[in-house]
């Protein structure tokens, strides 16, 4: 890409806040433009300014790991609040998953639950996988191996590797279940 074009996109990513976030992920990935960390936080910020979901959801992620910024869990609490206002899926999964273990100081397992339901209910694999984990462990719920095995089944079937491993798991213990009480009638 030459400096002209180079130019002409960094004036459209400001122009539009979809463009200015994916020419920051362009920065720090090294696609079509040098890594710039800097100019990416920034176009990244200026984008969340704005009110875009998924500027603000990378600058969250950034946040609670330290990546490419100083990390803040205050910050990143604010940032996953806006995005999952806005119904983006992977923001209101990320915010249930905080609550679940409590990134920020704030515990709360009710609120990670009702935060993995709608993001599950909006096609969020990983919230899926979530709450298979939560009926797993009684995280929130009561301990419920059937409906662990229910979330479990559509995480791997929505593509989420991890959750094959507890499908298998969990049907050998309930396999074990039923014939422990077969043998006992």
């Amino acid at each position: 890409m030459d400096e002209n074009q180079k130019t002409c996109c960094e004036i459209s990513a400001l122009l539009d806040d979809e463009s200015q976030c994916d020419l920051a992920m362009q920065y720090l990935r090294r696609r079509g433009a040098a890594k710039d960390v800097d100019k990416a936080i920034r176009l990244l910020q200026d984008s969340a300014a704005k009110g875009y979901f998924k500027a603000q959801y990378y600058l969250a992620k950034f946040y609670i790991k330290g990546n490419f910024v100083k990390k803040d869990a205050a910050k990143a609490y604010e940032f996953l609040q806006k995005s999952a206002y806005q119904n983006y899926p992977p923001a209101i999964n990320e915010l249930g998953f905080c609550y679940a273990h409590g990134l920020g100081g704030i515990w709360d397992f009710e609120k990670s639950i009702e935060l993995f339901l709608k993001a599950a209910e909006l096609g969020s694999a990983e919230a899926e996988e979530n709450l298979g984990m939560s009926y797993y462990l009684g995280r929130g719920v009561r301990q419920d191996l059937k409906k662990a095995l229910y979330w479990f089944r559509r995480a791997k079937a929505h593509g989420v590797k991890r959750a094959e491993g507890f499908v298998v798991i969990i049907e050998k213990r309930l396999s074990e279940r039923r014939k422990t009480r077969g043998r006992k009638l």
